[in-house]
């Protein structure tokens, strides 16, 4: 009777302080308290080698590096084809000698067809579109007459080649047209170390090779 007229009139933070005081019940409360915290430790310590679980049969599946492998393959000869289109623009200029790069390009694309994410198949396409637009343009004005269409043909052909070049090379803007980087050279190839990871797989060589250093310093 005594304990329930406390729990009515004691404020419930000073019951437990109360009923703390106790030694047995106070080492039962600190002890359920340990209890607790180190469960919520161990269920973290579970999920987090689960995760690590998950992350080391993803990398080091057959399939993980058969795909990794591809990637590495189609950006080096996509990369190489990509640095020779760019020789025959600065070599040429807007011209339809690039016509045959981007028929090239495209035979790569579909050659890994299986192993290209959609967002980077998309990417590459509108890179190719942008070159066959130039080499398109530059065949029609060879063989089209004087007028309106040729001058507008010759703006839209010369805003495609500069936004090709990219702001490295033609600055911000093209007759006060911001270039767009979305089919730039410079973003290709950044998109392609992006797919491969290779920043992030240089820091983490790196970080080892520092660790190395460290220890033989250490020993």
């Amino acid at each position: 009777m005594s304990s329930l007229l406390a729990f009515y009139l004691l404020p419930h933070s000073t019951l437990i302080q109360e009923i703390a005081a106790v030694p047995l019940v106070g080492s039962l409360v600190v002890a359920m308290f340990q209890l607790m915290r180190d469960l919520s430790s161990h269920e973290r310590q579970l999920l987090l080698l689960d995760v690590q679980q998950r992350f080391a049969l993803g990398a080091s599946s057959h399939m993980a590096n058969v795909a990794f492998d591809k990637h590495v393959a189609f950006s080096e000869e996509y990369i190489a084809e990509v640095f020779k289109t760019l020789d025959t623009l600065f070599r040429e200029g807007p011209t339809q000698e690039v016509l045959p790069h981007a028929t090239n390009l495209f035979a790569l694309r579909r050659k890994y067809a299986v192993w290209l994410t959609t967002k980077l198949d998309s990417v590459l396409q509108g890179f190719e579109g942008a070159l066959r637009n130039v080499g398109a343009g530059d065949w029609f004005l060879r063989n089209a007459g004087h007028g309106e269409p040729r001058q507008k043909q010759i703006e839209e052909m010369y805003k495609t080649f500069a936004d090709i070049l990219g702001r490295e090379s033609m600055g911000d803007s093209w007759q006060g047209k911001p270039l767009s980087e979305d089919v730039a050279i410079a973003s290709i190839i950044q998109g392609l170390r992006t797919i491969l990871g290779t920043e992030e797989l240089t820091k983490i060589r790196g970080a080892l090779v520092q660790k190395a250093l460290e220890g033989t310093n250490g020993g």
